[in-house]
């Protein structure tokens, strides 16, 4: 049984990082159209988004295994600076480069959207 939760949580952080990659490709593309400094953001919110997808998984396995909520809310607080450590320094650059690194870290929220919608399909 615990295998078979395992394997269907890779499956879905695989078609996660999927469709976060086709999510990228497409603002990129966009970005190339609007401005450089875009780009850039998109490609700051993009980092920040992988770490908060994988900080987000590992909080979640760890804290099944231990069966605390502790670890939940510290990993939460620590996404939620880590945003806003990134949001102040894209802000720093510009303003299209802010923009760009909110686009890119709600690459995640998008991905897990696009992701629940495809399963209900299946």
């Amino acid at each position: 049984m615990r295998s078979m939760i395992k394997m269907r949580t890779m499956n879905d952080l695989g078609s996660l990082v999927i469709s976060s990659v086709i999510f990228l490709i497409v603002c990129l593309i966009l970005s190339l159209i609007i401005d450089l400094n875009f780009f850039l953001g998109v490609l700051i919110g993009f980092a920040g988004s992988v770490f908060w997808l994988l900080s987000l998984y590992r909080d979640i396995v760890l804290s099944v295994k231990d069966g605390k909520i502790k670890r939940i809310r510290l990993g939460y607080s620590l996404r939620l600076l880590i945003a806003g450590i990134l949001l102040f320094l894209s802000s720093r650059i510009s303003l299209t480069a802010f923009f760009g690194t909110f686009v890119g870290l709600l690459n995640t929220k998008v991905s897990i959207l696009i992701s629940v919608i495809f399963r209900k399909g299946r």
